[in-house]
């Protein structure tokens, strides 16, 4: 184009962000402003999606530092994408600083805060954030509800994740999966099983994340083997995909069953979707061969990882501890030092087990010492919460 005007421009933009090539939106935006052209409240909005996407901080104070200079500061969908990044990238006071100076609000900038918070993990301040959207009169959308129920999940209580179905019901969501899916994981978080598998019961097309929402709150509870191995055997018959996260808990019900015979045949089935495995997976192995009393299974499935964290040299330590292999639990634990792992306390304690039962005094003393000399590596909190508060209803 001999000739390009800000619409030709945000085309772009917006067609790059769209389609997951953030960065080159964001080059392109950068682009833009070189050659003079200014950008509109749908550029920057698009601009902003890019650097949300990629969760880079700087690119998006790049973009609100450009907002900031122009007309479109107090634009409602470009103040609602600056609050969405800064919520999406951790910075929850930010998000609520530049909510708190919004003129005018709608169901994306209530979203944006809600979802943020749910997100990181603060389930209190997002349950906060929908009681005051509700007391404004604004009705909440699928996206909401989904972010709610993501909150309930994590922290809410099994009271909030019945009130929430009940606003689901009565604004007409039941019908979307993603919403129903949601309030499945929420039911199965919050150990209600019955409710949880009525659901899915309930649902035309039963999908891959509705399935391991409910297995995984099997594997949770560990009293529901049985209906756990049910719904795996469904989920094969009708071809639903199977993810790690199904396969792992399946691994963990087979090792808090102590079942060796069915958790080969689930390992056979792992490979079978998945030849190469990941750290949770080489953990599961691990954990479900230790419990099986498979120790050389166990060392097996260690040696083929290719990356190992803390839990899987726990796990294998563990392992040995439990079947009376002291003197291998001990050697295994210095190995774990040499190579720059930090024993948590259930290493520790592990260890201790394994020293008390085999006689090894001497080891287990030593064992102690390191306990209390080294400094705790877990209980640590990576973020601290905006606000503690007593009451867990929406009302």
């Amino acid at each position: 184009m001999p000739e390009r005007s800000v619409v030709s421009w945000t085309a772009m933009v917006s067609g790059y962000s769209q389609n997951g090539r953030f960065e080159k939106a964001f080059v392109l935006f950068s682009d833009m402003r070189h050659c003079g052209v200014k950008a509109n409240q749908f550029t920057y909005g698009s601009a902003l999606r890019a650097c949300t996407s990629l969760r880079c901080l700087d690119m998006g104070i790049q973009v609100q530092g450009c907002i900031q200079k122009g007309r479109f500061v107090e634009n409602l969908f470009v103040k609602s994408a600056l609050v969405d990044f800064h919520s999406k990238c951790g910075k929850m006071e930010d998000a609520s600083y530049l909510f708190g100076t919004m003129m005018e609000r709608d169901v994306v900038s209530w979203n944006a805060m809600i979802g943020g918070y749910a997100v990181q993990g603060f389930a209190d301040d997002s349950f906060c954030m929908f009681r005051s959207m509700l007391r404004g009169g604004l009705v909440p959308d699928c996206y909401t509800l989904g972010s709610v129920l993501r909150a309930s999940a994590e922290g809410g209580g099994l009271i909030i994740a019945n009130q929430i179905h009940g606003i689901i019901t009565q604004l007409g969501y039941g019908s979307y999966d993603i919403v129903t899916g949601l309030l499945i994981n929420a039911y199965a978080k919050n150990g209600s099983l019955r409710s949880a598998k009525d659901l899915r019961k309930g649902m035309l097309k039963k999908d891959l994340f509705s399935s391991t929402a409910l297995i995984t709150g099997y594997a949770h509870e560990g009293i529901y083997s049985v209906d756990a191995l049910d719904l795996f055997k469904e989920m094969n018959q009708m071809n639903i995909g199977m993810d790690d996260v199904i396969l792992c808990s399946m691994l963990n019900i087979c090792a808090n069953l102590a079942s060796f015979a069915l958790g080969t045949q689930i390992h056979a089935f792992a490979l079978k979707y998945q030849p190469s495995y990941d750290v949770a997976m080489g953990n599961a192995l691990i954990d479900m061969y230790a419990k099986s009393g498979e120790i050389e299974d166990a060392k097996r499935a260690f040696d083929e990882m290719e990356e190992k964290n803390v839990i899987s040299w726990t796990s294998l330590i563990s392992g040995y501890a439990k079947h009376g292999y002291g003197h291998m639990a001990v050697s295994l634990y210095k190995k774990m030092e040499s190579k720059g792992f930090k024993p948590n306390d259930v290493t520790f304690l592990s260890l201790l087990f394994a020293c008390s039962h085999t006689g090894l005094t001497a080891e287990g003393c030593e064992c102690f010492n390191n306990m209390v000399e080294k400094p705790k590596t877990v209980g640590s909190h990576t973020g601290q919460k905006f606000s503690q508060r007593k009451g867990r209803s929406l009302h």
